[in-house]
């Protein structure tokens, strides 16, 4: 399942887990071909950038760690990249 979205400066969407957590990601800066995003969560949900999520899962590959990551159609993410620093 995918949803698509559209959002001004300064609205948000939010998210609800299915342990009754809930995230809300908030739009606040779209300049040129950049958008600027807040996440807003409990301390319990980290929030990883894709791309870094995939250099992860392959490090965890390649020393034979396994970690509940799933990015696909179907997301269930136990682990969030936040502000360009790991948790």
């Amino acid at each position: 399942m995918a949803l698509t979205l559209s959002r001004k400066e300064q609205e948000s969407v939010v998210i609800f887990t299915g342990s009754d957590e809930q995230i809300e990601i908030t739009i606040t800066k779209i300049d040129n071909n950049q958008v600027r995003l807040s996440f807003a969560g409990p301390d319990t949900i980290d929030i990883w950038r894709s791309e870094l999520l995939q250099i992860q899962r392959d490090e965890d590959e390649k020393n034979g760690r396994a970690r509940n990551f799933r990015l696909s159609k179907d997301i269930s993410i136990r682990k969030i990249f936040v502000k360009g620093f790991y948790r």
